[in-house]
């Protein structure tokens, strides 16, 4: 009889123990795991290093390629921010920089214009390409191409046009996603 006591108990405390580390929130702890740190490859940081000698790096996250391993890498020198997008063989893909909707060329306005579907434009990079996005090799002279992100809603989408004014990516509105909420603590 005493071992039976004793087995009983031993069950309690284990099924209690668990339901403390499970808790009311559910499994896992109350603090979602903390991301990786995105570590540059060494051809990739000296490419950085020789084009943009004064800048600094900062944030550093992966890049969607075309079957190809890229970074998107946020700097800074001086006052001016710009993102550069690298490769992991150190190869520089683009450089976006920030510019103002009112200094868009008078082509690429008229095309913001045109494409926007009633939706309102939230921010615009100007993009300088070095490499060729669909074969990947670099390019003689860069070209550039401007990046306007448009909202409408609770939608939005980007809108990729040429100096010219031409087109490269009509606008494909998706969902704003919402930021995710830390679980409650006690």
């Amino acid at each position: 009889m005493k071992r039976a006591w004793a087995c009983l108990i031993v069950a309690g405390a284990v099924a209690l123990g668990a339901g403390l580390a499970v808790g009311a929130e559910g499994p896992a702890a109350a603090t979602p795991p903390a991301q990786a740190t995105i570590t540059l490859p060494d051809a990739a940081k000296a490419a950085i290093a020789k084009a943009f000698p004064k800048a600094t790096m900062g944030k550093v996250s992966n890049a969607p390629g075309r079957g190809t391993v890229s970074y998107l890498v946020a700097m800074t020198e001086g006052d001016k921010k710009f993102d550069v997008r690298v490769s992991e063989a150190g190869v520089i893909v683009s450089v976006a920089t920030p510019i103002k909707v009112a200094d868009l060329p008078k082509a690429v306005s008229d095309a913001v214009t045109a494409n926007a579907e009633g939706a309102k434009v939230d921010s615009a990079n100007k993009v300088e390409m070095r490499v060729n996005f669909r074969t990947q090799e670099p390019l003689e002279t860069p070209t550039f191409i401007y990046s306007i992100r448009l909202v409408k809603d609770d939608q939005q989408a980007n809108l990729m046009v040429s100096e010219d004014g031409t087109v490269r990516r009509p606008p494909q509105f998706q969902p704003i996603p919402k930021p995710t909420e830390a679980p409650a603590t006690k």
